[in-house]
């Protein structure tokens, strides 16, 4: 249950109004009772969300980056950026986008202290961003660290709302107008005896495009990939990605669903798609098996060389490709592949479309039992969906409910 105290510091929050004098990248750093640094950001200067964001330790710092160089990126690092925050955000939105699990608590707060809701941004909404999670409401650990950013926020507002020249008192803060990856100080609120005073915290300077290097598959089978001769004519086109849909989470800190990367792969010259590859979790050892499954799959047709235009992408596969003998190329404009990926995720979101023009459901119902069994999971979410189950052949569907069940 969140407590009054953090409700009132939201709406006090909303009536502040900071990103009237602050950008996004005016980046100022709290230390929390947890003992860790909250990297805050206040945004809305643009007209549009409208937040305090609280990025978490070294972890949140390097998200942060992610997101203010995410304009940099291709398509896929960019979702990336976006998706694997780490961090807390009290933004205030429309009814239409308050959480259901918050609303209750939201308006018997408003109520008892008679503040009309409404509008644009007049629903204080408290929630977390964790990687390749949906955003989901905080617990009662986190609602603490969030209000001692909000609090901390409040009495940097009120300190520079004493000041008519904005601009000098944000000088003398530490503020220097620079982008995140030109800072070298930040400015530093720190609470002693009960009162705030204003430090510098020296910013540590971090690549906002450093992933984790998925362990290599097994020498007997990096041996054997690297044996094969790559075809000259046969060249990929590969992104790793997340997908615009969800799974569900299971109980607890873990509930929020899941957002599913996936491998997408087709051929250089034609487009043609090989089997998508999802990353069964959100634990990034979990790149480990995607990349195993990847390695089969170029034992039945090696290639001679890939293209990415994705940076997460070349480094995932940087080492692997170079174990295995395969030329790997950073390329923008790969046309093919850009428009095979919106194919994919369109016909992914549009299930019954892929099934009929693909023959999937001819090659569904040749499966046993036990290969039905052994698809992805995020496949058998797929077809477990009652609008595409309802619309499969009554044999298959038989199948399917008897191995659910």
């Amino acid at each position: 249950m969140i407590k009054d105290s953090l409700w009132e510091k939201a709406f006090l929050f909303k009536k502040a109004k900071m990103w009237k004098y602050l950008e996004e990248s005016d980046i100022f750093a709290v230390q929390l009772s947890s003992g860790e640094y909250g990297y805050c950001s206040v945004t809305g200067r643009i007209g549009q969300h409208f937040a305090l964001i609280v990025y978490l330790g070294d972890k949140g710092l390097r998200s942060c980056y992610s997101v203010m160089a995410s304009g940099d990126m291709c398509d896929s690092d960019a979702l990336f950026a976006g998706v694997e925050q780490y961090c807390l955000q009290c933004t205030l939105e429309s009814r239409n986008y308050t959480d259901e699990m918050q609303l209750p608590e939201l308006r018997a707060y408003a109520k008892k202290n008679q503040i009309r809701l409404g509008g644009e941004a007049g629903y204080p909404n408290l929630v977390r961003f964790y990687p390749c999670r949906v955003p989901w409401p905080v617990n009662d650990e986190e609602a603490l660290l969030l209000e001692e950013a909000l609090d901390a926020a409040l009495w940097l507002n009120e300190k520079l709302g004493r000041r008519k020249d904005k601009k000098a008192a944000m000088l003398e803060l530490g503020f220097d107008g620079e982008y995140i990856e030109l800072k070298e100080n930040v400015p530093l609120i720190i609470k002693k005896d009960g009162e705030y005073e204003a430090g510098l915290l020296e910013l540590k300077k971090c690549s906002p495009m450093i992933f984790y290097s998925p362990q290599m598959p097994s020498q007997e089978k990096l041996k054997a990939l690297k044996n094969i001769r790559g075809l000259k004519k046969n060249s990929l086109d590969v992104t790793l990605r997340p997908m615009n849909s969800t799974l569900e989470g299971t109980e607890g800190d873990d509930a929020a669903p899941f957002i599913p990367p996936v491998l997408l792969a087709s051929n250089h010259k034609n487009g043609q798609l090989l089997k998508p590859l999802f990353v069964e979790g959100a634990e990034e050892t979990c790149y480990d098996a995607a990349l195993d499954a990847f390695t089969d799959q170029l034992l039945e047709n090696k290639p001679a060389e890939i293209f990415t235009a994705s940076e997460r992408t070349y480094q995932f596969l940087d080492d692997f490709c170079r174990s295995a003998g395969i030329s790997l190329y950073k390329e923008y404009g790969l046309y093919h592949h850009d428009r095979v990926i919106q194919e994919f995720m369109y016909n992914f979101n549009h299930p019954m479309k892929m099934f009929h023009e693909s023959g999937l459901i001819g090659q569904l119902m040749q499966l046993s039992d036990d290969e039905l069994a052994n698809l992805p999971p995020q496949f058998l979410g797929l077809l477990m969906e009652p609008a595409v189950l309802n619309a499969l052949p009554a044999e298959l569907r038989k199948k399917l409910l008897n191995m659910m069940s």
